[in-house]
């Protein structure tokens, strides 16, 4: 039940597809499994044109060194990237500001959305929408507050969301099929799923293509 009964932020499992992992074969022999990369999230993935949504996010990303400016104290949270669809695919209760936009996104902000226990241990408060947060020391604006989420939320738990443009998404991916990503495909109605996998597999096609 845990595994697969709907409750916040992911109240929406029911019409909602999951991509994992992809393998690349090699032509020269060989191949390589695991998550995939932005471009062919990208290509493959965000131009579905049937689903309510396509987000695209990071895993097994490390976690973050945060601190605010002027302490000297510093404290380890999990982090995930994320496009602007997550926070359409995923329910958040927001109890200060709101969810990066696309423009944001596009833009490469360094802005964050943070939980109310890692707002309360670094602030001592939730009120800090348009604060500065340190991230490895480097500057991020608070834009948004959430209630804490259960790790048992595998697909959207984390302790602080940023931009996934905001920490450079292409540097990694050598074959331009595997990387650091996943996907989530939120369909309109859970019937919509074989046209989807339908669509996904013509631009599988055509990325394929173009390699």
């Amino acid at each position: 039940e845990v595994k697969n009964a709907s409750f916040p932020p992911e109240v929406k499992r029911g019409r909602t597809l999951y991509v994992k992992y992809v393998s690349a074969e090699m032509k020269s022999g060989g191949s390589s499994n695991g998550p995939m990369g932005y471009a062919l999230a990208k290509e493959g993935f965000k131009k579905l044109t049937t689903p309510e949504a396509v987000t695209v996010v990071s895993l097994y990303e490390p976690k973050a060194l945060a601190s605010i400016p002027g302490s000297k104290n510093a404290q380890s949270y999990d982090k995930m990237l994320t496009d602007e669809a997550f926070w359409q695919v995923f329910e958040f209760s927001f109890v200060a500001g709101k969810p990066y936009t696309k423009a944001d996104v596009d833009a490469g902000l360094k802005v964050a959305v943070i939980t109310e226990k890692m707002a309360k241990q670094l602030f001592q408060t939730t009120d800090v929408v348009g604060k500065t947060l340190l991230l490895n020391y480097t500057d991020y604006t608070v834009c948004g507050v959430v209630k804490d989420v259960s790790t048992l939320a595998t697909a959207a738990y984390s302790q602080v969301w940023v931009p996934l443009t905001s920490q450079g998404v292409y540097k990694d991916e050598t074959n331009k099929i595997t990387g650091r990503y996943r996907v989530f495909i939120l369909a309109k109605d859970k019937n919509d799923f074989p046209i989807i996998k339908e669509e996904a597999e013509k631009l599988r096609r055509k990325y394929n293509e173009s390699l």
